[in-house]
């Protein structure tokens, strides 16, 4: 007879709704072609050179605005930067760099700022940069090519936004005029989100006003304002909220002030706020106004944050029609479809999520993500739900091949090969999350490599693990079980001691702890743990672990002792009567063996031996009483 072991158990801006204006080629009309020659550029050596200006409105940005300057020092030929009011280095760093320096008292009006430092250009072209902004260095050609021309347009450049300092960070798009001919006819509007707007005489002496022409471009600009730590720093919203209730306060009925403060109130979190603009803001909206989809999308979110998921759908719908090629849009849309149930209609938007990913919203800020890995991976728990694993995979995959340093796709990936029963491709992707970000998921992948009978490499990491996080008891448990399972007794007692040192007092740890000191031979130790156990509430098995013992020891009426405990604890314990029964067959007490060995027959599985013990009980009753009747 041998014991048992236990069982352990995001403001935006966009100008004009029109079709965007593309550069062409000079052509000739057909009568003056034979004298194209006339036309022809005209040779290097007599073009005059366009004189590029770089101005900058700037306020205590000493920390990015090196950068800034080292990213167009070999492309302008002039350097005007505006201070309005630095207390730090900003305007020596400025100065270290040939900069033309002047003070300008904060208004809270960014269009003057700006419009300062063009009166104090000379160029024949204005070039704008904040301090915050890095211009890539392989567009320079390009801008020259640009500059060269006589043409009264703004060229708009796409913006880069640098969302988070992560590896793979997070990017939002959108375009701005930042290149425009230096014109007394052309100027900033607006005292947030400002506009370069062009001016023209009209008939009765006065002058009309309108967005410049623009023209996108392919020239870019980095820009890392946007990111959390610096946004809050910087007070952005505090002091966007004030400029923007300032310019309601002159023209209440402006659409554009009204989505700007609902951003505002969005990036604080004030969705009630950020809901009553938006609305208000989509009232106002002209159909042709570029920035009306981000005021449906805006809307729909805090409907959906404000658990209004009718009008959420609504304006959802509404957005995806205004704009068909809002991956935004289609996000929102399939969010909420989602939410209400609707998988098929979900998995439509968002596959045509990811198809807008081949069209580049210039008039709005567009969210890199929502038309690659963010879409991707909503598209592989959607399948996973729907247990659609062969696509949920393939998305998975998609997503963290995009984002590879990306711990939660790395992770979501590697669970959807794991749910598929493919754990080899589980422990690649799991594996690669781990080495970027152990924390949190040292227990899944050892749990992962004792699946693959990687047992040794499980154990590393637990014990790594669990040396460095001590308040952990069930990795604690956990190691001492393995430990176990693989015939370490003296480790896996190390660990249940380790473990049962903080206080918890488990029967099923006390008797696994001796279960392991009596395969070593150490009953002493054994004893120990399971008469601990017992003290515990320990049940029939701890008990009869000891009868075991007191048995392997020759203390047969201890023995008994221990049995008869735990058969008094559970009648039907088959364990305790058997050895109850065939302990008193042994000592001839066959009377007495009789009631139990009968008891243990009566079950469908009886042991062949206590069977034959059983029969001999019964015949050598029957001989007593016969002896006892003579």
């Amino acid at each position: 007879m041998e014991p048992v072991q236990g069982k352990l158990s995001d403001g935006r801006q966009g100008v004009g709704a029109c079709p965007i204006p593309v550069e062409e080629e000079l052509r000739l009309p057909e009568a003056v072609a034979p004298f194209a020659w006339v036309f022809s550029p005209l040779p290097s050596h007599l073009v005059r050179h366009k004189k590029l200006s770089l101005c900058m409105i700037v306020r205590n940005e000493e920390r990015f605005l090196s950068q800034a300057l080292d990213s167009v020092k070999d492309l302008v030929d002039e350097m005007v930067v505006v201070d309005t009011g630095s207390e730090d280095n900003t305007v020596a760093i400025a100065q270290s760099y040939g900069a033309r320096v002047s003070s300008h008292e904060w208004k809270n009006d960014f269009a003057k700022a700006r419009n300062r430092a063009i009166s104090e250009a000379t160029g024949d072209w204005i070039l704008m940069l904040d301090g915050d902004e890095v211009l890539d260095r392989r567009c320079f050609s390009r801008i020259r090519e640009l500059i060269q021309k006589d043409v009264q347009v703004g060229y708009s450049f796409k913006f880069v936004n640098i969302m988070n300092d992560n590896e793979d960070p997070d990017i939002v798009r959108h375009y701005y005029i930042r290149l425009f001919p230096r014109s007394e006819d052309i100027y900033y509007k607006g005292a947030l989100h400002e506009q370069v707007t062009q001016r023209i005489p009209d008939p009765d002496g006065t002058f009309i006003e309108f967005p410049v022409d623009r023209i996108v471009t392919d020239v870019v600009i980095y820009h890392q304002g946007y990111k959390p730590d610096l946004y809050r720093g910087r007070n952005k919203s505090e002091r966007n909220i004030g400029i923007l209730m300032e310019s309601l306060e002159r023209e209440p009925d402006h659409p554009f002030h009204h989505f700007n403060l609902g951003v505002s109130y969005f990036l604080d979190s004030e969705h009630e706020k950020a809901l009553f603009e938006f609305e208000r803001a989509e009232t106002l909206c002209h159909p042709r106004h570029s920035y009306l989809p981000m005021v449906l999308i805006y809307g729909a979110l805090c409907h959906q944050i404000l658990g209004h998921m009718d009008r959420g759908l609504e304006k959802a719908r509404k957005a995806v029609l205004v704009l068909p090629t809002s991956s935004e849009a289609h996000c929102i849309l399939a969010s909420l479809l989602e939410t209400r149930g609707d998988d098929a209609g979900a998995e439509q938007e968002y596959l045509k999520a990811l198809e807008c990913g081949k069209h580049d919203n210039v008039y709005i800020f567009s969210d890199r993500s929502t038309s690659g890995w963010r879409t991707c991976n909503q598209l592989g728990m959607l399948y996973t739900r729907m247990g659609r694993m062969d696509e949920a995979i393939s998305y998975f995959e998609r997503a963290a091949t995009e984002k590879p340093a990306s711990v939660m796709l790395l992770v979501n990936t590697a669970r959807a090969f794991r749910r598929a029963g493919r754990n080899a491709e589980a422990h690649f992707w799991l594996s690669r999350a781990y080495d970027i970000e152990p924390s949190g998921l040292e227990r899944e992948l050892a749990d992962l490599l004792l699946t693959t009978n990687r047992r040794d490499e499980a154990l590393e990491i637990l014990e790594s693990y669990a040396s460095g996080n001590p308040s952990d008891l069930q990795v604690r448990l956990a190691l001492a079980y393995q430990y176990q399972v693989s015939g370490d007794n003296e480790k896996a007692i190390s660990r249940y001691r380790w473990y049962l040192e903080d206080g918890s007092r488990r029967p099923d740890v006390f008797q696994n702890a001796g279960f392991c000191a009596y395969q070593m031979g150490d009953l002493v130790s054994a004893e120990s743990f399971w008469r601990e156990g017992v003290k515990c509430g320990g049940g029939t098995d701890l008990l009869c672990n000891l009868g075991v013992l007191a048995l392997n020891q020759g203390d047969r009426e201890k023995a008994l002792s221990r049995f008869r405990e735990a058969a008094s604890l559970d009648p039907e314990c088959k364990k305790a009567l058997s050895a109850l029964g065939t302990i008193l067959f042994d000592l001839r007490r066959h009377e007495e063996a009789l009631p139990f060995l009968s008891r243990v027959v009566e079950k469908e599985d009886a042991d062949p031996e206590v069977l034959l013990k059983w029969k001999l009980a019964q015949g050598y009753v029957e001989a007593g009483k016969l002896q006892n009747a003579k």
